[in-house]
């Protein structure tokens, strides 16, 4: 059986905005600890994210684990959304290099608060 991040099941249209919105929440959450020029650089590469998913220019393999990254984080499950988001490095390197960079940070300082 595959883990959920590796499914090809396609993702709804809800699923895709509940983790936008559950990335922009934890920005939220640790924007007082970055300095306004980080906060705005991850800010944009949410948004990159947010325009691929829309567009379905992601595979869903992607997609689903971003979902279930954003869910782990929404719970509190911050070493797990951080091994997600190394795995979505390493077997997508195309597809995320562009804005994991932003998500990766948010991680790291969730784990760290």
């Amino acid at each position: 059986m595959k883990e959920p991040e590796q499914s090809s099941e396609p993702v709804s249209e809800a699923e895709r905005t509940k983790a936008i919105e559950s990335l922009q929440m934890s920005l939220k959450n640790i924007e007082v600890k970055l300095e306004a020029r980080k906060v705005e650089d991850i800010r944009k590469r949410i948004e990159a994210l947010k325009i691929k998913m829309a567009n379905m220019e992601l595979p869903p393999e992607v997609e689903r684990g971003i979902i279930n990254l954003a869910n782990h984080l929404e719970n509190g499950n911050h070493d797990e959304a951080d091994k997600i988001q190394k795995k979505l490095i390493v077997d997508w390197p195309s597809q995320c290099s562009n804005w994991l960079v932003g998500i990766r940070q948010i991680v790291y300082e969730l784990k760290s608060s």
